[in-house]
């Protein structure tokens, strides 16, 4: 079954209650898999089946939830392996002419691009293309030639459509929307505050005297000229800027919800309606001698302070996406092609990012931006990747090297080859990435949107409820000031009260906010952060003793990663006749076909020597088998004999798994240290290959810390023992916590033993495909971005690396764990300050407007109300831009233990000679396990 997903920018949305309006109503829709919404970003991503359901029935949908609805594309949902070799595209089409010309996907006639979806405009002959197509096979630039060409058409393409993210993110539109309705409702707030409050507290005289605007209109006794102007002013702010809300009420009543839009509306249609009926009451009654009981100032007051609070949230949410803006940002808007480089043709054109290609060759200058991903092919400079990794120093690149889209070239003057484009660049996942976060929601986020559920029709309840008490017990409560003059506008006050001063807006902004800020931080700093789930659990369990476990893989994890052969030895004792040097070229050949950290050396140290010693193939490969996280078998045969061969290269795993004899010989002529490959030829080792990796830098300071704040720490490693105890040694790991020798179905079982039936939080922190699984069983896997696409795809946080490529430079990967736990740490504390502030906030405030304090003479005017509920949701935005000052935690200054050191190198030597056994976590201490 084949599935779309459209993605719809979504106006509007004030708190959580919009967006589970917008859910429900969607997820009704036949055929509609999956909806997720981000209050933040104000987007709507929808997995529906395209045969059930239309996407523009989608669209009408959350539109008759009360809002403005913009698609931003729609096209065929695949799964991660398809996206790989396709790119979304889309282009407008602009005044295709003749108007009455009808454009279908039957017109378009272009190989290797797919049309998924057109558009239709405003403009009745504009149209917008989406579009698949395969970037090896055909570009950009080719597609809108094929286009003008099917459509016989010149110049109608437009590429300023491709994406309007940023201009979302930045928030402009709704910056200047309420900017200009406050500047409006300001100028009417300020005369009505002066007609029914400024003047009679300042000249009483005129209010007595009956002078101008008190005086009464000549044609209508009962009417009176400050009530003419203010009905004027109240009306049409009322209607100008109201209607928005009332636009908003009128569309989520329809659908049987309520928002925050529905407070607004009903409180200030309450004012306006109270104060007309008063001046009508007024005018019937003709009395001329007394002042109505107006509030028109009230509802002008709190459509005022309700714009100017929309204007201040809107610049706050602006800055909440700093980190997602900067990243869209990173792109140059325009880039230099070098056509037929190199040659006597070469020719230099300016044109738009959006329009480069695969293999296109592009001309960085010194100071410019990279437009996208690419390999140097002439030239040498440095690149400042520090928006993407966090980290400022300039990395050197010099020939055949790699450069990511969106980074800053330094002093020198290169040329690219393009090898990404599009949403398949670094940069463009670690945005997707990102986006993807935001959609999410944190368990702790289910009470505020089951509050928020309710929270408009239990408020509305609670206000009739205080109008009808009071307005009982008034009668006897005369010589109370508040009830002293009219008491059923008393009562209206206070019930008006109840309506403005609540704000699910503080609920609903509380976690979203944290999160969007918290996720950024994290890409500021080169860590990606996959979903507010992570953030919980990363969060909630921080320094809670014992409670979680780090478990790390040793290779590219601990350590760099980057084997090299350091010995090559044969087994002199073999029986197999054989010649040593014969064997490398088809163990290069099948090396080939395989994926691990040993690999790439072993291939150079056999092409090496191929070319030394001028060795021919001797051996020709029949059938082979990758046995993942083991080695790799086959049957080969001898050409000059003619006999078939079982052959094996692998590590002690493997060499277990096919039973070798004298196993243990063979491990103690290991160098100290060593990871080991086994050549083995019929089940007998013929010879092997040493390879040396150096420790990270910060990797003992890393594991220090988490020992230091109680986190047990535990290493697992197919490796064999005596590298594993000597990694163990170095980094600072309690030899006791060491698991070699292991498979990558026992990483699982290892991982689910820690686990303890859930009693137990583990976290994963690995690099390759061989740590995938134990990746996705862990409650939290964490992959530093050198490990392979499956690692960090099954990966909940994606470490980026800061290799240099300068072999003096440290490699400073790890420590972004501590940075990490500690982002996670800061976001969780403050989502559940920002939560109990709104909870407070309305728990206290609420009683307040509904009169418990009348008693002491302590009241909440309708307008103060609109102004602590503006203020309200605009404080928790403030709380969590706190977040924005977050400052790495200080890893590797604390000195390590000396009689520590002593008594691991004690536990290493004693677990050295009595073999490759590891302690079993939740059994007796006695009891161990033979890996």
């Amino acid at each position: 079954m084949t599935m779309n997903i459209a993605t719809f920018s979504v106006k509007g949305m004030t708190c959580s209650a919009c967006v589970n309006a917008i859910i429900k109503q969607v997820s009704k829709c036949a055929g509609v898999e999956e909806v997720k919404v981000s209050l933040m970003t104000e987007t709507c991503h929808s997995i529906y089946d395209p045969t059930l359901v239309k996407m523009e029935e989608l669209q009408e949908t959350i539109e008759d939830c009360g809002f403005d609805v913009g698609v931003i594309s729609d096209s065929e949902y695949q799964t991660v392996s398809q996206e790989k070799c396709l790119v979304s595209g889309r282009l407008k089409l602009l005044s295709i002419s003749p108007s009455d010309r009808v454009i279908s996907k039957d017109l378009f006639h272009i190989p290797n691009v797919t049309i998924e979806n057109i558009q239709t405009t405003p403009l009745e002959n504009d149209y917008i293309l989406h579009f698949k197509y395969d970037p090896h096979a055909v570009g950009i630039r080719d597609i809108i030639s094929s286009i003008q060409r099917d459509l016989n058409i010149d110049s109608t393409v437009d590429i300023s459509e491709l994406n309007n993210t940023t201009s979302q993110l930045t928030k402009y539109a709704e910056i200047h929307f309420w900017r200009s309705n406050c500047v409006k409702s300001c100028f009417a707030a300020i005369v009505s505050m002066t007609l029914y409050m400024g003047l009679p507290m300042l000249i009483p005289s005129m209010l007595v005297k009956k002078i101008f605007p008190y005086k009464e209109v000549p044609i209508l006794k009962g009417f009176f000229y400050r009530d003419l102007i203010g009905l004027v002013l109240a009306t049409y702010v009322q209607i100008r800027i109201g209607y928005y809300f009332y636009v908003s009420t009128w569309k989520s009543l329809k659908n049987g919800h309520s928002t925050m839009d529905t407070l607004i509306c009903l409180s200030t249609t309450v004012a306006f309606v109270v104060s007309l009926v008063s001046i009508i009451h007024n005018i019937i009654l003709q009395n001329s001698n007394k002042l109505p009981h107006v509030i028109f100032d009230t509802s002008i007051m709190l459509l005022t302070f309700i714009s100017f609070g929309k204007t201040l949230e809107n610049k706050a949410k602006s800055k909440t996406t700093t980190a997602l803006t900067k990243l869209l940002q990173l792109y140059p808007s325009s880039c230099l092609l070098i056509q037929n480089f190199s040659t006597p043709e070469q020719k230099i054109t300016t044109i738009s990012k959006d329009l480069l290609q695969i293999n296109d060759i592009v001309e960085i200058k010194p100071g410019m931006k990279v437009p996208s991903d690419g390999v140097i092919i002439s030239g040498f400079t440095q690149i400042d990747e520090s928006l993407m990794t966090g980290e400022s120093q300039l990395i050197n690149k010099s020939l055949n090297d790699e450069v990511i889209g969106g980074t800053i070239n330094g002093s020198g003057h290169v040329f690219i080859k393009i090898t990404s484009i599009g949403e398949h660049t670094k940069l463009a996942q670690i945005i997707s990435t990102m986006e993807k976060a935001q959609l999410t929601k944190a368990p702790i986020e289910a009470m505020a949107d089951w509050l928020a559920s309710i929270f408009v029709p239990v408020l509305i309840s609670m206000a009739l409820l205080s109008f009808i008490f009071w307005l009982l017990i008034s009668p006897y409560l005369i010589h109370w000031p508040y009830f002293a003059q009219d008491r059923i506008y008393a009562c209206i006050k206070l019930a008006t009260s109840v309506i403005v001063v609540a704000c699910p807006c503080a609920l609903g902004l509380a976690t979203p906010t944290a999160i969007i800020i918290g996720t950024g931080i994290g890409a500021e700093n080169g860590i990606l952060i996959k979903s507010a789930e992570v953030i919980e659990l990363l969060g909630n369990n921080f320094k809670q003793l014992g409670n979680t476990i780090f478990v790390f893989d040793k290779t590219g994890t601990l350590t760099k990663g980057k084997l090299r052969v350091e010995n090559f030895k044969t087994n002199n004792s073999c029986t197999t006749k054989f010649d040593e040097i014969d064997v490398l070229p088809v163990i290069r050949d099948l090396e080939l076909n395989t994926d691990h950290p040993t690999t790439n050396p072993i291939i150079k140290f056999c092409e090496d020597k191929m070319i030394e010693d001028e060795i021919s193939t001797k051996y020709e490969i029949l059938e082979y088998e990758n046995m993942t996280g083991l080695g790799i078998s086959a049957l080969i045969k001898d050409t000059d004999s003619g006999e078939n061969l079982k052959f094996s290269v692998g590590g002690i795993g493997l060499m277990k798994q096919l039973s070798v004899p004298d196993l243990d010989q063979y491990e103690m002529g290991i160098s100290h240290g060593c990871t080991v490959a086994f050549v083995c030829i019929e089940n007998e080792i013929i010879c092997h290959f040493e390879l040396l990796d150096e420790i990270k830098e910060d990797a003992r300071d890393t594991v220090s810390w988490l020992t230091q704040n109680h986190y047990p720490v535990y290493m697992v490693t197919g490796d064999n023992h005596n590298c594993a105890m000597t990694v163990a040694l170095e980094t600072n790991i309690d030899c006791r916590n060491v698991f070699s020798s292991i498979s990558p179905s026992k990483k699982c079982e290892i991982v689910e033993q820690l686990q303890d039936n859930g009693a137990k939080k583990v976290i994963f922190v690995g690099d390759g495909i061989n740590d995938s699984p134990a990746l996705v069983k862990s409650d939290l896997g964490i992959s530093v971005s050198s490990g392979t696409e499956v690692a960090i795809e099954a990966a909940d946080i994606v470490i980026l690396n800061d290799d240099t490529g300068v072999e003096s430079t440290p490699h400073a990967s790890l420590k972004k764990l501590i940075f990490a736990i500690d982002i996670c740490d800061k976001t969780f504390k403050r989502i559940k300050l920002n939560l109990f502030w709104a909870l407070f906030y309305n728990m206290f405030m609420i009683p307040v407007a509904m009169g418990v304090l009348l008693p002491w003479g302590i009241s909440l005017h309708p307008m103060i109300a609109g102004l602590a509920m503006t203020l309200s949701s605009v404080s928790v935005v403030l709380s969590s831009l706190q977040l924005k000052f977050w400052k790495a935690p200080i890893v590797g200054e604390q000195p390590d233990s000396q009689a520590g050191s002593r008594l691991d190198w004690f536990r290493f030597e004693s677990w050295r000679s009595n073999g490759p056994y590891v302690n079993v976590p939740n059994q007796d201490p006695i009891e161990m396990m033979e890996v």
